[in-house]
């Protein structure tokens, strides 16, 4: 934590999953797997999708929303 008492970059590893990336520009990235099965060239890969925020918290919800609508939606 910073002295303000908010989240400081070294921080997030603490309870961020490895499904979000943070660039280099400090905007937070949903990556999401894609089966090998499901891909057109029959190679695993991954969908990269900006949640638009620098807000490591705000992130982590959104990410989880987003998680729960494509596994309830397949």
């Amino acid at each position: 934590m910073d002295s303000a008492g908010g989240i400081s970059r070294g921080d997030i590893g603490l309870f961020i999953p490895a499904y979000l990336q943070l660039s280099r520009h400090g905007v937070w990235y949903l990556r999401w797997p894609i089966p090998k099965g499901l891909h057109p060239g029959c190679r695993q890969s991954t969908v990269k999708v900006s949640l638009r925020t620098r807000d490591p918290k705000k992130a982590l919800h959104l990410s989880r929303s987003i998680s729960h609508m494509a596994e309830t939606a397949s």
